[in-house]
């Protein structure tokens, strides 16, 4: 019996170390698919300075009495005639738990630039009810945060 219960043991063990195993292997996949796409932008990876994470921080409010402390992973940069656009994921943590507060965002920098806040909101490429219900979402929740502006005369890129 104790050779069963060994058996059991050791098989999950080998199940839990293969997910693991395809987790990270699919996590180093996803992330050179990234760093790929953004060359292929024109954008060359960074090492992220303290300046930027600031900057970038600074456009994420703070919710909660607990000091958020941001960290940018995955980071690439691009100049422009009018500044600097960046690539980055931005990871948000009051301690131990860390949470991705944004995935492949983009962030441009210049000095040329006076623009008040806003926010740029994808929908989805989708047909049928469940489209048109998660518009109807994201109409409303935009709403509640600011005014929606139109594009008519550009109506491809009003319809993503």
């Amino acid at each position: 019996m104790d050779v069963l219960a060994v058996l059991v043991a050791l098989g999950v063990i080998a199940v839990f170390g293969a997910a693991m195993f395809f987790v990270v292997r699919s996590g180093r996949k996803e992330a050179e698919r990234r760093r790929q796409m953004a060359q292929g932008l024109g954008f060359t990876p960074i090492d992220p300075h303290p300046d930027l994470v600031a900057r970038i921080g600074a456009l994420y409010p703070q919710r909660g009495k607990a000091e958020r402390r941001y960290e940018l992973r995955h980071v690439s940069r691009r100049a422009t005639s009018d500044g600097e656009m960046y690539i980055f994921d931005l990871v948000g943590g009051a301690g131990e738990d860390d949470s991705w507060v944004e995935t492949q965002a983009v962030a441009v920098a210049s000095s040329r630039l006076n623009l008040p806040e806003f926010h740029l909101c994808t929908k989805p490429e989708m047909d049928g009810w469940v489209s048109r219900l998660a518009d109807s979402v994201i109409d409303w929740a935009v709403t509640r945060r600011g005014t929606r502006i139109e594009f008519p005369e550009h109506p491809q890129f009003a319809s993503h």
